[in-house]
């Protein structure tokens, strides 16, 4: 049986999840003191959208992962 978080997300989910992904890292960089942070902040979210976006195909876990890093 296949966990649920290993399930490929459909075109309108994937987008709505990487949306919602660059929407927190936008929101952490703005509120994050000092440029040298949110300039890496801003290679973070680059490096991450940039990884998700090119999947042939996107799991759940993928985005959740991506948002782990965020929290770190």
């Amino acid at each position: 049986m296949q966990d649920a978080a290993d399930e490929y997300l459909d075109t309108v989910n994937s987008a709505y999840e990487l949306q919602s992904l660059e929407n927190k890292f936008q929101k952490a960089i703005n509120n994050t003191e000092g440029l040298k942070n949110q300039k890496a902040l801003k290679k973070l979210m680059d490096e991450q959208l940039e990884n998700l976006k090119t999947r042939e195909k996107l799991t759940q876990y993928d985005v959740d992962r991506a948002e782990k890093l965020l929290q770190v």
